[in-house]
């Protein structure tokens, strides 16, 4: 019997009639690879190397660390006897990394961790309660408010007072105020806790003053704290209606800061202070929950569940969001593409997003316009996708 020659293979084709195709396609392969040049060859085996349920594998792009997720805890992974290192509590729940000044960044169900090549610490701050304050004035005792003064004369005496925690040089969000009327005042600071936190910063205005600046920083273990009206104020409070950053899924880092994900909201941190946030201002709320997040040089890309919209600006409040019309993406399927990877449809970017949709894989650029690779011939996709790029193929895993 005559053998035919079927080679070469063009790839996939789930669209088209058979008879109407043009070239030789497959409408599966099962456990192969297609090769650029046509032709098709067995995919090689899989050995299992660790009896632990490791999951949320990344590696960091600079370092070449191994990350990863055991149960409750996030793990440094060693990728030669796949052994781990415990490196923190996390929770059990999916978790996402960045690369952030040298440092590994990861986002979790208990908060936001970093680490520094030597040991894990939460990246955040806690906000402390605001301190108890004491007066005295003309040898009396006073709390927040003295009878028998009109209330002109009781503001130009009033002081308000705040505290901060610190962690080495790392400051963060500012307590609630409290106020007192007195030229000697006692401040008596809360106990701390966490074990990040190494010292208090104590703000306080002039009296009858509105700007809260720095009057002493103090060991965390400090009690009291006096201090009277020849005290020296020094520079400004700059952490003042700040939040600790939450945490989300889709961990990236966008125009110095860190952006997260819950449901249908993007939050981002202060810039450059990745640990602090602005809950009254740095959000966008999108119409649909967000299914990916991926940064280019010229904006953001968002995964919805029924599209893909692209956020563009220099900054929060000046960001537009356009929604282009593609098939809906895969859950969780994204991931950055290198330049050189994807050629001049980087157009001039450093990195490009692509994620896998109903028709297969899509490249977002850095300008926003969105390649559909395989549209006309795949169709039909569905499910939760985790995507991965090793050499030059691009591999998702479908649940």
């Amino acid at each position: 019997m005559q053998s035919k020659n079927i080679f070469p293979i063009l790839g996939m084709n789930t669209v088209s009639d058979t008879a109407r195709q043009h070239g030789n396609f497959v409408r599966l392969a099962n456990n192969v690879n297609i090769n650029p040049n046509g032709t098709i060859e067995l995919r090689a085996g899989v050995n299992k190397v660790s009896d632990a349920p490791i999951k949320d594998l990344w590696q960091s792009p600079l370092h070449k660390d191994v990350f990863g997720r055991v149960g409750d805890d996030w793990v440094l992974v060693n990728p030669v006897n796949w052994s781990v290192k415990v490196l923190g509590r996390i929770g059990n729940a999916p978790i996402h990394h960045a690369l952030v000044n040298n440092r590994v960044v990861v986002s979790g169900k208990n908060g936001l961790y970093e680490y520094d090549g030597q040991s894990a610490k939460p990246l955040t701050i806690p906000t402390p309660p605001p301190p108890m304050v004491e007066g005295q004035s003309q040898g009396q005792d006073f709390g927040e408010c003295i009878s028998g003064l009109d209330e002109t004369t009781h503001k130009a005496r009033t002081r308000v007072i705040a505290i901060s925690y610190l962690a080495g040089q790392k400051e963060g969000g500012l307590s609630s105020t409290v106020k007192i009327d007195a030229d000697s005042v006692t401040v008596t600071l809360p106990m701390v806790f966490d074990k990040t936190v190494t010292h208090i910063n104590i703000y306080t205005t002039e009296q009858g003053g509105a700007e809260l600046k720095l009057l002493a920083s103090v060991p965390k273990d400090t009690a009291e704290y006096r201090f009277d009206t020849g005290a020296i104020l020094g520079k400004p409070a700059t952490t003042e209606h700040l939040d600790p950053m939450m945490t989300g899924k889709y961990l990236a880092l966008w125009r110095g800061r860190l952006v997260v994900a819950k449901s249908n909201v993007i939050y981002f941190s202060e810039p450059l202070n990745y640990h602090l946030t602005d809950e009254r201002h740095n959000y966008i709320a999108m119409p649909q929950r967000v299914t990916f997040l991926e940064v280019v040089d010229g904006g953001i890309w968002v995964g919805q569940t029924t599209g893909v919209a692209f956020l563009q600006g220099v900054d929060i409040d000046e960001m537009s969001i356009s929604h282009k019309i593609v098939q809906a993406p895969i859950a969780d399927s994204s991931t950055q593409m290198p330049s050189e990877t994807v050629g001049e449809l980087s157009n001039g970017g450093s990195s490009m997003a692509l994620w896998l949709s109903a028709n297969g894989y899509c490249i977002g650029t850095s300008d926003g316009s969105v390649v559909e690779y395989h549209a006309g011939v795949m169709n039909g996709i569905t499910g939760t996708g985790s995507t991965v790029q090793v050499g030059q193929r691009v591999v998702t895993a479908i649940t």
